[in-house]
């Protein structure tokens, strides 16, 4: 939770700003359109989607509306792109490992990169919560230790910090301090 001065100052001088869910689910439906169409449901799952300049990652994660004080969202009602694909593979997946199996092809398709350092923790943590989140409501547990590094491990090479606008590492230019 950042302070209302906090968010107008990266606002300001970074451009950062918490996109209503009602916007995110409008976008992410526009994408899906023609996806849910003219794939099935594994090809759906597998589809590659890049968030750019995740933030928090709504779009690809929604577990609780960033601009309602962070109330945790129902994962029926969550949109973002990899919710969309969890939900749809839950639907048709019948055992853990076949479920399992479809959750790490959605995580290995799903990709963002973000600026800030303490937004792309918060994105990175989304991820995993979310993960979490589904297979306790798929099978009544939480996944074990193992599952979770694995899944990480995937978040951690897919959920990137980058300057969109250069393609490198924020302020690894000399030149950076001076935007």
């Amino acid at each position: 939770v950042k302070s209302q001065e906090e968010q107008r100052r990266r606002t300001k001088d970074r451009g950062e700003v918490f996109t209503p869910l009602k916007i995110v689910d409008q976008m992410n439906r526009l994408t899906d359109k023609v996806s849910v169409n003219e794939l099935n449901w594994q090809e759906y799952v597998a589809e590659l989607k890049l968030e750019i300049a995740c933030g928090e990652a709504p779009f690809i994660v929604s577990r609780y509306n960033p601009v309602a004080q962070g109330a945790v969202i129902k994962i029926e009602s969550r949109v973002g792109f990899l919710d969309r694909k969890l939900q749809t593979l839950s639907k048709y997946s019948s055992t853990q490992k076949e479920w399992l199996k479809w959750a790490r092809v959605a995580y290995q398709s799903s990709y963002g990169y973000e600026w800030q350092g303490d937004s792309l923790l918060i994105a990175r943590e989304n991820l995993l919560y979310t993960l979490t989140d589904y297979y306790k409501e798929q099978f009544g547990r939480t996944p074990s230790i193992s599952v979770k590094r694995e899944f990480a491990e995937i978040i951690s090479w897919n959920i990137f910090q980058m300057d969109g606008l250069k393609y490198i590492i924020p302020m690894s230019c000399h030149n950076d301090h001076k935007v």
